[in-house]
């Protein structure tokens, strides 16, 4: 009996030891533990509740970390302001060379421009002297544009010259312009075109379409 008496209390104390662990082992025997009881090293601190889960962040980080509501951009659309555009300057009947008060030699070519709303009219040339008009001819108008006009100022180079004279255009009807014509050529044939014969100023019109004075040089 003795002799069993140290296996006995050997398993005893496992017993025992088993059971305590058990104990300790249990979830409920956790909690009553009492962690006041452990010792803390020298110069350790109590951490608070919040240092477990991370640093609560700055608003500026926390804004960075949500997804910012889209900006809407409003677009001003400016409307495009009508580019104004310089229309060009009207086209009018009248005698562009040579400059008005200028002198020209014997002969010389006269330049013109012509509306277009007389492209198709019959717009006489003029020549005026001392207070008298002779009927020289018409432009040549060809697709709106009138051809250069060559003008004898006198029947002579040195006649008239020094003298001021007058070039005058004017709208005819055609009637009316073949009638001065034909008086003209008479004048013409009978030797006083020019000495007494000319064309009768009431025949044209009140106001020339164009005039401007030369006076022809020696």
């Amino acid at each position: 009996m003795r002799a069993r008496l140290p296996w006995i209390l050997a398993g005893v104390a496992i017993v025992v030891v088993l059971a305590v662990i058990g104990v300790l082992l249990r979830p409920d025997a956790r909690e009553n533990v009492d962690v006041s009881a452990i010792d803390l090293p020298i110069g350790a601190t109590t951490l608070p509740a919040s240092r477990g889960l991370g640093a609560a962040p700055t608003p500026s980080t926390e804004a960075s970390r949500t997804s910012a509501a889209p900006i809407t951009r409003t677009t001003t659309t400016t409307t495009p302001r009508p580019t104004r555009t310089t229309a060009a300057p009207a086209v009018r009947t009248r005698i562009v060379e040579p400059a008005n008060n200028s002198k020209v030699p014997w002969p010389f070519d006269a330049k013109f421009t012509v509306s277009p709303a007389d492209a198709t009219a019959v717009i006489s040339l003029a020549i005026c002297v001392a207070d008298r008009c002779y009927l020289d001819g018409k432009l040549d108008i060809i697709d709106g544009q009138a051809a250069p006009y060559t003008v004898y100022l006198g029947s002579t180079k040195p006649e008239g010259t020094g003298v001021p004279w007058q070039l005058r255009l004017d709208r005819l009807a055609k009637a009316d312009f073949d009638a001065l014509v034909k008086t003209r050529d008479a004048a013409i044939a009978a030797g006083t075109w020019g000495v007494t014969a000319s064309t009768p100023i009431g025949a044209l019109n009140d106001t020339p379409v164009s005039t401007l004075t030369v006076t022809k040089q020696p």
